[in-house]
């Protein structure tokens, strides 16, 4: 959510940096949740929350690494 104030405040002050920072915290965190969390579990709606945040941060990781020019892959 912090996203449009992160790419308004690298671009007004030329801190381009800011952006891959960033996209590094979010990664981190999401990283920290997989880590913890198992996302197939045996309640269906809790697994599909889970999922759905999955889906979600790869979505939005691929739209912001695409402002920066780089291409995310489909598949890990």
């Amino acid at each position: 959510m912090e996203f449009p104030e992160v790419v308004e405040s690298a671009s007004t002050s030329y801190e381009i940096h800011r952006l891959p920072v960033y996209l590094t915290e979010v990664a981190a965190s999401f990283h920290k949740f997989y880590h913890e969390h198992r996302v197939m579990s045996q309640d269906p709606e809790l697994t599909a929350i889970r999922l759905a945040l999955c889906e979600a941060t790869r979505y939005r990781a691929g739209e912001r690494l695409a402002i920066l020019g780089i291409a995310a892959p489909e598949r890990m």
